[in-house]
């Protein structure tokens, strides 16, 4: 019987990895799952994975950790306005680290989820460029990679679906930006078959939801199942970018998504 391949996940304890850990258990792999703080990966260890307690921003608490890892998955990366840790230091310096010492222990495959229209927007925004310089280093690594751009998570509409229950669903612009969200356990699925699907490697791919909305629809559906008519607030994308002017100087993280959100 042929060895099951070991999977490394990083950010095993956040939405996506989650889903990403949980579903190569149920596939048969082995996992090695990558946390700061092992009892938040209790129930992985639980299901049979293997905890890692480390910090992937600390090079030196991976040291001599990736031997006998097979692929490794990270969707590491800061989803925070404050303004400490910076996105130099998670998106890309943690998941360099990532890179380099599974290049040094002769780690096979590396999926990476990086982000929607990264490549075009990464001049302007820094959260962007930040993972795309990720992406640059993998594709002269000489490994296998994989890079996965999903186009939003299930998990964002629940801040929307509170924003209708507080009775302020704040649209962006005029609310006719189309989205098309994807569930955590089917991109975690849509990573996992890279594995193994010889087309997805070295190469990046696109990924969202069977079903596509606009923002204003989104913020119907939320009304329509808590039974309220509809109230909607719209921000004009200027005042974002103004605003990411504004906290530029003394907050990069909360500027950068801001400039995002102008931009998306």
């Amino acid at each position: 019987m042929s060895r099951k391949k070991r999977i490394l996940v990083a950010g095993a304890t956040g939405y996506l990895g989650g889903y990403v850990a949980s579903g190569a258990l149920d596939k048969g792999y082995r996992v090695l799952a990558l946390a700061r703080d092992r009892a938040k990966a209790e129930a992985l260890e639980a299901k049979g994975a293997e905890i890692l307690v480390a910090d992937a921003c600390d090079r030196s608490s991976l040291t001599g950790q990736f031997e006998a890892v097979d692929v490794l998955v990270s969707s590491i990366g800061l989803r925070s306005m404050k303004a400490s840790p910076s996105f130099e230091e998670v998106d890309f310096r943690a998941n360099m680290n990532l890179l380099e010492e599974g290049l040094a222990a002769g780690v096979g495959h590396f999926i990476f989820v990086s982000v929607l229209k990264g490549e075009q927007l990464r001049g302007s925004i820094p959260l962007f460029d930040a993972r795309e310089r990720v992406v640059d280093a993998l594709k002269v690594s000489g490994m296998k990679y994989t890079v996965v751009r999903p186009n939003g998570f299930f998990n964002d509409m629940a801040a929307m679906f509170i924003m209708a229950k507080q009775g302020r669903f704040v649209i962006l612009g005029k609310g006719d930006t189309r989205i098309n969200p994807i569930h955590g356990k089917d991109l975690a699925r849509s990573i996992l078959d890279s594995i193994e699907d010889e087309s997805r490697w070295f190469s990046e791919y696109d990924i969202g939801g069977p079903e596509t909305f606009t923002l204003k629809e989104i913020g119907e559906l939320a009304y329509e199942c808590l039974g309220r008519k509809p109230q909607y607030y719209y921000l004009p994308t200027s005042l974002l970018s103004f605003s990411a002017t504004v906290f530029a100087p003394f907050n990069k993280n909360a500027a950068s998504i801001l400039r995002a959100m102008a931009q998306m």
